[in-house]
C-alpha cells in the first residue's frame, strides 16, 4: 500500500509504523511532481494507495485517480467534507470531521480512523 500524504505526514507515519507491527510494508508517495509520477508508475492491480483529501481537491489527487482508473488499483480517500469532488472515483470513501472551514483542524478524527485500519489488520 502507497500512501499520498503531503499534509498528513504524520498520520503516515503512524500508519507505516503500526502496520509494519503486522508484516506489512507501506511506502510513503512522493507528494508532488515528477517524483509522484515515477511512484505510480509502480502501481499496479495489487495496490491500494491511501489518499488523504482535506479541504479541497488538490491536482496531485486528480492525477492519482486517473491513473487507478488506468491501471486498475484500488484508492481510499480519506476526507474532512462530506461532499468531496471526485469522491465517485475512490473505491472507500472515509469521513473524518476535523471542524469548519474557518475553524482550527483537528486530526483527532482522521487518526480515529487510521487507528480503526491498523485495528482492523
Amino acid at each position: 500500500m502507497s500512501m499520498y500524504i503531503a499534509p498528513c505526514a504524520g498520520l503516515a507515519e503512524l500508519m507505516i509504523y503500526r502496520m509494519a507491527r503486522f508484516g506489512l510494508q507501506m511506502k510513503k508517495m512522493a507528494p508532488s511532481r515528477h517524483e509522484l509520477l515515477e511512484t505510480l508508475m509502480h502501481a499496479d492491480q495489487q495496490a491500494v494507495l491511501l489518499v488523504f483529501g482535506f479541504v479541497q481537491l488538490l491536482p496531485e489527487i486528480e492525477v492519482i485517480l486517473d491513473h487507478a482508473r488506468e491501471a486498475n488499483y484500488q484508492v481510499i480517500l480519506i476526507t474532512d467534507r462530506l461532499v468531496y469532488p471526485r469522491s465517485q472515483d475512490a473505491d472507500i470513501v472515509l469521513y473524518a470531521g476535523r471542524g469548519e472551514v474557518w475553524e482550527f483542524h483537528s486530526m483527532v478524527g482522521p487518526t480515529y480512523i487510521i487507528e480503526n485500519l491498523i485495528l482492523g489488520n
